[in-house]
């Protein structure tokens, strides 16, 4: 019986009787496979019963688990697991390596999933109280440290209760049910493809973490023919900025801030994410009088809210995108943004050292007028 999990090489001894000074104990002591167990009890009948159930297994042919060391006719089964369960234990696997960003996608939709696969029933708490209890604590790992508020414990309650068993999220029906919810809003218009993509892989990591666990076969996902909202990259470009309105842009946004100008200048001219421009440094920057210059991006700012930092604030520092986390990128910068001049119109990065007295200063501030990164 070498791999599955069970044997009959099962010894059974007698009872040993302690009499201590709490009181007096009986422990029913038995080997299985070379492993010893025991079991005690504060009265002799008790202890004489289960050792005769375990004498009675042994002599009827019955297998010994060898994680337990209990037959399978004592073997309580464990209790099934709930898709809630698998959901929050998957949140708590996810969480320590996730950035905040992550976290909160992870959280919306599981959060999407959960309520529209929660049976339809006359005491099923509204979908505006059911939001909160999963969003902001259930899929939530670092609000799951502390108890449960008492707003959202009542829906909680009765999500715990009333959740479909896991296994039942390998019926095509029910997993039709959550796709067709992710592509949707909340005010039930069509979600975005790029949402829908995203949202979709949320759920794919949870059920091929129940294929991990052994819990599936395989991944319920690709059994179902689910049509995917179309995406597309070509760029309307009715809706792209010109060079003239970008000037005129940036003039009026220099005429309010001119470190504003510098930040919107770096998105524009040099094509930075405005978080990796928010990261961005003086130091980091090699401007020109003429021709073109470099940007060395070392991070990004991305800001998520409090509840999904380890920090407890409103944004946090990351490794640039598909790198490592001490990795950066050396970035060309369009010789307009290098400019020597100071005007906004053609040199809105280069104005930084107006700006920003030293090398270590921010290149832009937020829209709140504070430092995007310290010194």
């Amino acid at each position: 019986m070498a791999g599955s999990g069970v044997t009959y090489d099962v010894r059974v001894w007698g009872i040993h009787r302690y009499k201590g000074a709490r009181g007096t104990t009986y422990t029913v002591k038995w080997r299985v496979a070379g492993k010893r167990s025991q079991r005690t009890f504060g009265t002799l009948k008790l202890a004489e019963a289960f050792r005769a159930d375990l004498m009675i297994a042994a002599r009827g042919g019955v297998p010994f688990r060898l994680d337990t060391g209990l037959p399978a006719s004592l073997d309580a089964p464990e209790p099934a697991r709930t898709w809630l369960e698998h959901a929050m234990e998957y949140c708590a696997v996810k969480w320590p390596g996730a950035s905040a960003r992550h976290r909160r996608g992870i959280a919306e939709a599981l959060t999407d999933v959960t309520v529209a696969i929660m049976p339809e029933s006359g005491s099923r708490p509204a979908d505006v109280e059911l939001r909160p209890a999963l969003y902001g604590w259930a899929f939530n790992a670092t609000a799951r440290r502390s108890p449960i508020p008492d707003a959202v414990e009542p829906a909680y309650a009765w999500l715990s209760r009333n959740s479909p068993l896991l296994q039942d999220m390998t019926e095509a029906p029910r997993v039709r049910t959550a796709l067709d919810r992710l592509a949707l809003k909340q005010d039930g218009s069509p979600a975005a493809p790029s949402t829908v993509a995203r949202k979709r892989a949320t759920l794919h990591s949870v059920m091929e973490y129940a294929v991990e666990l052994e819990l599936f076969e395989s991944n319920p996902l690709k059994r179902v023919r689910w049509k995917r909202p179309q995406t597309t990259d070509v760029v309307d470009r009715r809706s792209v900025v010109n060079p003239d309105q970008a000037r005129a842009l940036l003039q009026a946004v220099w005429e309010c801030d001119p470190t504003l100008a510098a930040f919107f200048g770096c998105l524009y001219y040099a094509g930075l994410r405005p978080g990796e421009a928010r990261s961005l440094r003086v130091r980091d920057c090699t401007l020109p009088d003429s021709g073109w210059g470099q940007l060395h991006l070392v991070g990004s700012h991305q800001t998520s809210g409090q509840a999904w930092t380890d920090e407890a604030t409103s944004g946090e520092e990351r490794a640039l995108k598909h790198r490592s986390r001490h990795g950066s990128s050396p970035h060309p910068q369009s010789s307009s943004c290098c400019s020597a001049d100071t005007s906004p119109t053609s040199s809105p990065a280069s104005t930084a050292d107006s700006s920003w007295p030293g090398s270590a200063g921010p290149v832009s501030r937020s829209p709140r007028r504070t430092p995007t990164r310290s010194a």
